[in-house]
């Protein structure tokens, strides 16, 4: 028997400015930890670590224009690849294969390839290059170091090679986002309590779950693994621990509906997601804070959704293909990936919401603070207006607030 609850439709946004039981933290401070800033997915890749893929690789234009591909460490080919837009391969870039990419190949390391290497733009290399095969820059081609090249190369012009500014992901760690963290703080600054729900499902014993917008905080990662949620609107979901697996038999997004996914350990597999389509990449939004591996595992279909992962390796095998953005420390695969850009413009999940009131009570109420006066006239209190309002109200028995 399937047990379902559903919350109110009532449900307002908490956000992120509500009351912890840190007296010492401001509501403020409580939306920086629980709100992802909005660049995160500013690539289609981004990796702190190497690049290591043996199969075919397609990176394409997506919903959200051309992505670039940005890897701090080392890109390692072994198959046919073809990217649209700039590839940055810091560390250094080798390939065994027939590679095309339509914009630029930038490096501060050494290149080599053996096949095929086609850049429609520039071909920047800090180090070495040492090429076996045709070549074709359909800009210019800059080398810093020793330059040997045996076949056939078609290059439209040549130039000084120019350090460049520093690696493309953001991938120091006291500037990752604290997935972890944002996890602790939503575990006093939720709306569960105006939902009637618990922070541990397996009190409840549901098996199905219905959530209206507004964010949310469980702590049994285990039982969250088996239930069944169902998203109605804008919805954050905070998880301490970790999942064995994430996909569409975990989750369900209704039209129009979005979900920010925050999980403080790590999640083993993320299967297909019933998460919109091709042309709403960003209803689905991954962040883990854990260090473990994870598998991206959809078979035949398609995954739309974004994933931040600083701290893990993610894999794939088989037939992969991603309409969104991947930001990793490592990517590992055997098979085929295809990535079409599809990174939100500007997320903004519940828990970025502001209370309007400025309030910090985080019980879905509209009060700001609770009123210390025990008079139960419930008359406002001739306070300033919480709107902001520098003049207080010239009424002081009670009169209405402008």
């Amino acid at each position: 028997m399937t047990l379902t609850r559903l919350l109110p439709l009532s449900l307002l946004f908490a956000g992120c400015a509500a009351l912890g039981d840190d007296p010492g933290t401001t509501g403020e401070e409580r939306r920086k930890a629980t709100c992802p800033p909005p660049d995160l997915f500013g690539s289609a890749l981004c990796l702190c670590e190497d690049f290591n893929d043996v199969g075919m690789l397609t990176v394409t234009e997506g919903p959200s224009g051309t992505g670039a591909v940005g890897v701090n460490g080392f890109t390692r080919f072994v198959n046919l690849t073809r990217a649209a837009g700039d590839w940055i391969a810091y560390g250094g870039f080798d390939a065994v294969s027939d590679t095309g990419i339509t914009g630029s190949l930038l490096t501060e390391g050494d290149a080599s390839w053996v096949g095929t290497l086609a850049i429609g733009q520039d071909l920047a290399v800090g180090g070495d290059a040492r090429g076996v095969g045709l070549l074709e820059v359909g800009g210019a081609l800059r080398v810093g170091g020793q330059e040997s090249l045996l076949g056939p190369a078609s290059v439209a012009s040549r130039g000084d090679y120019a350090p460049l500014a520093g690696p493309p992901c953001p991938c120091d760690p006291a500037t990752f986002f604290d997935v972890e963290a944002a996890v602790a703080a939503a575990r006093s600054d939720n709306d569960n309590a105006a939902a009637g729900l618990p922070t541990r499902l397996a009190s409840v014993g549901v098996t199905e779950l219905r959530l209206e917008s507004g964010s949310y905080y469980f702590e049994d990662a285990a039982t969250v693994g088996q239930t069944r949620f169902i998203i109605a609107g804008p919805v954050s979901l905070f998880i301490d621990g970790e999942l064995d697996a994430v996909g569409a038999q975990s989750f369900e997004l209704e039209s129009g509906a979005t979900l920010d996914l925050f999980v403080a350990g790590g999640i083993r597999t993320v299967g297909w997601l019933d998460a919109g389509s091709a042309s709403d990449p960003e209803a689905f939004r991954l962040y883990l804070g854990g260090s473990d591996s994870v598998l991206l595992s959809v078979g035949a279909q398609t995954f739309h959704g974004n994933i931040y992962a600083p701290e893990a390796v993610i894999a794939y095998v088989g037939d992969t293909t991603v309409v969104g953005s991947l930001f990793g420390r490592e990517l590992d695969g055997v098979g085929r990936l295809e990535i079409a850009y599809g990174a939100p413009l500007a997320p903004e999940p519940p828990s970025c919401e502001e209370d309007p009131d400025g309030g910090d009570d985080g019980d879905g109420g509209d009060d700001p603070q609770p009123d210390p006066d025990p008079d139960p006239d419930p008359d406002p209190d001739p306070d300033p207006d919480p709107d902001g309002d520098p003049q207080p109200d010239p009424d002081d028995d009670g009169g209405v607030v402008d």
